[in-house]
């Protein structure tokens, strides 16, 4: 996919061609940033739920409130 990319944006400019690659490489790393930061704090959110929570309770990773079980 990369590759079709360079060699699209070679039939306007090599400078416009290196700008578009780094936009897309900056565009996937920001991605995958975000998404790696979205799992650690679900991770820890789960975590520190279920040390500060009892065994008669549940938490809402959502919003991170605590519901009792019946």
């Amino acid at each position: 996919m990369l590759l079709r990319l360079i060699q699209l944006c070679t039939f306007f400019n090599n400078g416009i061609a290196i700008v578009i690659v780094a936009l897309c490489i900056l565009f996937f790393v920001t991605f995958q940033l975000i998404r790696r930061s979205q799992k650690r704090k679900s991770k820890a959110l789960n975590k520190t739920a279920g040390q500060n929570e009892g065994e008669d309770k549940e938490s809402d990773s959502l919003t991170g409130t605590t519901v009792e079980n019946p």
